[in-house]
């Protein structure tokens, strides 16, 4: 299970290094690569799985009897966005063009582009840094709210 937030710099090339906490919580294949799928998270991140990860989160989707256009539509939404990748050797992964549109990346006053990586359960979730901050404040005024539900 994931868990914990940590802030990291894209580099020239919009790769980002996935710390080896995380790395540890993936499966590697025969060849020893980490393979992940990232894909269109909601509230404006981006999801990170594992392979094994992104299976699993699918099966609610996944009925033998797809009878109504919601429930196709909740599918072809779910993977339209999707891209398998393997972290290279160094631990990084790149963003994609693709996934990169998705989210509203910004650089800040030193030029740097900054992404949160936030553990959350059996997922990665990948913020511009700025959204991050937001949802982290109002997570902060929520507090007493969680807590009771």
């Amino acid at each position: 299970m994931f868990a914990e937030a940590s802030e990291h710099p894209l580099d020239a090339k919009f790769r980002v290094f996935i710390p080896k906490r995380v790395q540890e919580l993936l499966h590697r294949d025969e060849d020893g690569n980490i393979r992940v799928v990232l894909t269109r998270g909601e509230d404006g991140c981006l999801f990170l799985y594992g392979a094994d990860g992104y299976k699993q989160a699918l099966e609610p989707l996944d009925t033998r009897a797809i009878t109504t256009r919601a429930q196709r539509m909740k599918q072809r939404r779910a993977t339209k966005d999707a891209a398998s990748s393997t972290l290279d050797a160094a631990g990084r992964l790149l963003i994609g063009p693709k996934q990169r549109a998705l989210i509203e990346l910004e650089e800040n006053a030193e030029g740097k582009t900054l992404v949160a990586l936030v553990g959350v359960m059996n997922r990665i979730e990948i913020w511009p840094i700025k959204k991050w901050n937001e949802m982290e404040a109002e997570l902060d005024g929520m507090q007493d709210e969680l807590v009771e539900e």
